[in-house]
């Protein structure tokens, strides 16, 4: 189940976040991270979603575990030099 849930979450918080249903895309980035609490996609889309409804504490939280994960530069995320 869990292998066929991660990615219908990811899909979703895509597509909120396309939607600007900024709060909808954090809600599935979460459900994402429950499976995987490493998954730097979750983590970047809902660090954008917050970031996007002025969470800004919230959005450089999930940008820096992002950077941990995997080697990201400002090019990449420039969102992440917008809080930070």
């Amino acid at each position: 189940m869990k292998a066929l849930s991660l990615p219908c979450y990811l899909n979703l918080s895509m597509v909120r976040l396309k939607q600007d249903k900024y709060l909808e895309c954090a809600k599935y980035a979460t459900k994402a991270l429950e499976l995987d609490k490493s998954n730097h996609k979750a983590l970047f889309r809902r660090g954008r979603a917050y970031r996007l409804n002025g969470d800004y504490a919230e959005a450089e939280a999930d940008f820096d575990k992002a950077i941990n994960v995997v080697e990201i530069t400002s090019h990449q995320m420039p969102e992440f030099d917008e809080v930070s």
